[in-house]
């Protein structure tokens, strides 16, 4: 009875899971076209071709892992292989952005070589970003150099996708699947141009990964406080450098409170231990965080800042079409108090919804292209004419323009560069129906679980509050171990169904 009713409720999830993806991918694949929508992009090819050529790369992918005859152990030379050639492309490349990186970027030298001037005002807006200006301030004084922080943020991208590598092997038990994952990782998010912008998104692709990795390993083992220390610690950090990034542990908790109720006399006393050990890392990490902003010099008015209730509103502007509001800024802006910000906030929602009425669902539908119809993540427009405010002196006069021709969206290439990554990430978005396949399975994991209300929870922030591609950076490494083993469970219905014929 206990297992019947805790495969009824994953059944449900992935039920679930599967409609919100054919919503997503009939919008990519047969409206975005036809809809107009904020951000859009215009490629070479509409979306049926570039998933034409997005299925394509996949057989490319595989056909190379066949002919090198890949081994599990290659992925350590391979990540090298990705790190050293990020870095010779950065090396050509960079820039100095301009918008929110700006800031960041001053703050932390600023920190750094303990120089005043600090953005008080900005910070007290966005406290949330105070954690990054530390971490960043800490690797400029060891490097002295932007360069050197560019360089630790692909050794982020590196690691996780050597991650991405290792948890696709856990999930697929195959070896071709894991590089088919890393590989289509290496054209999406490894060859990207992000990693040459220091920013949130960037250093937050590392945290879904580890969240996952560690609970994997959790899991294989047996239950360790130090485990739970390093994963609240984890989830804590990657809270505070991207909030997105705790929609992974809030899927483990709710899959783990599922478990907990079909199972209840033998994991509540672990329950209640995972509980309070999170409560007691994320107190004393609020603590030690405010100690460590105000040794940075900051003084900060936490009456200015704009809480969730700001975004909300900010992603049911239908003028703005969900993205960042000039004017939605100014309005929250007016009120100085924490508290009246939020009451005018959470006002100014209940009027735009009852204004959209039954619109709301085609709003939703145009807010949906925003955030899931780039597979260049903004790359080039996020900050406007403020996205790259200064260009390095050439490097070398061959190289450095045939690479900036490749990867900046001013190239004369770029926009075949963009068709690739566009394919890619469709493929991507189409391949992740392959785990409606699980409804079907007898055995449903809990860490499959987890993977889908991950995304559940990560689809739905992203049509609730401010709509961005960029947002989709962060959660790469989950959408591709999704869409890998949603071919997995594809392959395995297929090769099942045959026997039975």
């Amino acid at each position: 009875m206990y297992k019947s009713g805790k495969r009824y409720i994953f059944r449900l999830i992935i039920i679930f899971f599967g409609v919100i993806l054919t919503i997503i991918n009939i919008l990519n694949l047969f409206l975005a076209e036809k809809i107009s929508y904020a951000c859009k992009i215009n490629f070479l090819f509409n979306n049926i071709i570039l998933f034409v050529l997005g299925m394509g790369i996949f057989v490319f992918i595989y056909c190379v892992i066949i002919k090198i005859k890949y081994k599990k152990k290659s992925i350590i030379i391979a990540s090298i292989g990705l790190f050293l050639l990020e870095i010779f492309i950065s090396y050509h490349i960079a820039f100095l952005p301009g918008w929110d990186v700006a800031q960041i970027l001053g703050n932390a030298w600023k920190v750094a070589m303990h120089e005043k001037g600090l953005s008080n005002d900005y910070f007290s807006y966005y406290p949330n970003n105070l954690l990054l200006v530390g971490i960043f301030s800490v690797i400029l004084r060891i490097g002295k150099s932007f360069a050197f922080l560019i360089a630790v943020q692909c050794f982020l991208y590196c690691l996780a996708g050597y991650l991405l590598f290792d948890l696709i092997l856990e999930y697929t038990k195959t070896v071709w699947l894991a590089w088919l994952g890393w590989g289509i990782y290496f054209i999406l998010v490894g060859t990207s141009a992000w990693f040459v912008v220091p920013y949130s998104d960037s250093m937050g692709i590392i945290f879904p990964a580890l969240l996952l990795w560690i609970y994997r390993n959790v899991r294989k083992s047996e239950w360790k406080i130090s485990n739970i220390v390093i994963f609240s610690c984890i989830t804590f950090i990657g809270y505070h450098i991207k909030p997105q990034t705790i929609i992974v542990s809030i899927a483990i908790i709710v899959v783990e409170i599922i478990e907990l109720l079909f199972d209840f006399r033998k994991r509540l006393k672990k329950s209640i231990i995972s509980f309070l050990i999170i409560c007691i890392i994320f107190l004393a990490g609020n603590s030690f965080l405010n100690i460590w902003i105000e040794r940075m010099g900051y003084q900060i008015n936490w009456e200015m800042q704009k809480g969730w209730s700001h975004f909300l509103m900010m992603g049911l502007n239908t003028e703005s079409g969900g993205i960042y509001s000039v004017e939605d800024n100014l309005f929250s802006d007016s009120f100085l108090l924490k508290k009246e910000r939020k009451e005018a906030n959470l006002q100014k929602v209940k009027e735009r919804v009852q204004k959209l009425g039954g619109g709301i669902i085609i709003y939703e539908m145009k807010k949906a292209l925003v955030n899931f119809n780039d597979g260049t993540f903004l790359f080039g427009i996020e900050g406007g004419d403020k996205f790259c405010i200064k260009e390095e002196p050439e490097k070398d006069p061959i190289i450095t323009p045939f690479l900036r021709n490749i990867f900046l969206r001013t190239g004369n290439y770029y926009n075949i560069n963009a068709c690739i990554k566009q394919g890619s990430w469709i493929s991507i978005l189409f391949f992740m129906l392959g785990n409606v396949f699980l409804v079907l399975s007898k055995k449903i994991t809990r860490e499959q679980i987890v993977l889908l209300v991950s995304i559940i929870g990560f689809i739905l922030f992203q049509m609730l509050f401010e709509a961005r591609s960029r947002y989709m950076l962060v959660y790469m490494v989950i959408l591709i171990l999704c869409a890998i083993n949603g071919v997995n469970e594809a392959f395995t219905y297929i090769r099942t169904h045959r026997k039975k014929l």
